[in-house]
């Protein structure tokens, strides 16, 4: 998430790195769909969160909408090639509803009476990548895994 202001310039690419009922404002925008695609968004840390997108035509051949600096505005997702063309207008208009959501958000309110900084962009989207189903690992490596970890013995210690 990020602050804009009202011409979607970029005020903090990280609203102030504060995640005061972050969650909330990620559930607001959460569970989305635009042009037969689903979006998830869930909160991870801070300002941050990840998205998930669902459907059918998507493609990671899409460029970022986030500027990587301030005082700039919020880019418009643009195809990298014909396949990307879907999932750009997708990116563009998640982040055009996200906004008219989250603006007027009462958590955005309250933040700001607070002195905080309203997260009031969705996240400015950047690297776009593709789920896959790994190959298994027995049959890669022609073992079977396996996994013993270690722990501080300093607790143990007397």
């Amino acid at each position: 998430m990020a602050t804009v202001d009202d011409n979607w310039n970029v005020l903090d690419r990280r609203a102030g790195r504060n995640d005061y009922r972050m969650k909330e404002l990620f559930a607001a925008i959460d569970n989305m769909e635009i042009d037969g695609v689903r979006i998830r968004v869930t909160h991870t840390v801070e300002h941050r969160g990840a998205a998930l997108f669902s459907g059918e035509n998507l493609s990671v051949k899409v460029s970022n909408t986030d500027p990587h600096k301030e005082n700039v505005r919020v880019e418009k997702a643009e195809a990298h090639d014909k396949t990307g063309e879907h999932i750009a207008k997708v990116l563009n208009e998640l982040t055009k509803k996200a906004y008219e959501i989250l603006k007027g958000h009462p958590v955005n309110k309250e933040r700001v009476s607070k002195g905080m900084k309203p997260a009031n962009i969705p996240p400015l989207l950047r690297g776009a990548g593709e789920c896959f189903k790994p190959e298994p690992f027995e049959k890669r490596f022609g073992v079977k895994p396996v996994c013993v970890a270690g722990g501080s013995s300093a607790r143990y210690t007397k």
